[in-house]
């Protein structure tokens, strides 16, 4: 061990040293992980999928939208979801039992929340992508614009097919 105050300067991970976890999930976009060895992750079938240590796993349905995506936990155990394709964010209980916890903000729908995150103290974050209602719709103009940008470029390249904007505080991101 070096004397590095840096531990994770330290940290290898070799591709041969990663497994395959879970099956038959989609869209698996955000992963929790707890510390003793339970994921939890966003499932496009309009849940959450949770992996035991063991392997076993066991879909929560009845979020809806097809597109649930940030994940966070509370300390009590249940999870806060945002659901992208129904625009609102979501506590789900251990149950299965969902309910909104935040549709809008000060009378404006939040459109699109992506992510979501607790803090110490215990508020709650949330980024959105869009005030748009269909997401997709600012993404392709974007996308286009950028490729414009680009020198006139009509099509984006197969290695940036991911872009990230801002614009007025808002991120998207291109399809």
């Amino acid at each position: 061990m070096s004397n590095s105050t840096v531990p994770i300067k330290e940290f290898r991970l070799e591709l041969s040293d990663l497994t395959y976890t879970g099956h038959d999930l989609v869209r698996p976009e955000s992963v929790l992980a707890q510390s003793n060895g339970t994921l939890w992750t966003s499932d496009g079938r309009g849940g959450v999928t949770r992996i035991n240590p063991d392997g076993s796993q066991q879909f929560l349905g009845g979020l809806g939208g097809n597109e649930p995506n940030g994940l966070a936990m509370a300390d009590d155990g249940f999870l806060i979801v945002a659901n992208l394709g129904l625009g609102k964010v979501q506590k789900l209980h251990p149950d299965g039992h969902v309910e909104d916890l935040l549709t809008e903000v000060d009378g404006v729908s939040i459109t699109t929340p992506n992510f979501v995150f607790l803090d110490s103290r215990n508020r709650l974050w949330i980024s959105v992508m869009t005030r748009e209602h269909h997401w997709w719709t600012p993404c392709r103009v974007l996308c286009k614009a950028e490729a414009l940008l680009r020198g006139g470029a009509q099509r984006i390249l197969q290695a940036e097919m991911v872009s990230m904007f801002s614009s007025k505080g808002e991120s998207y991101a291109c399809p």
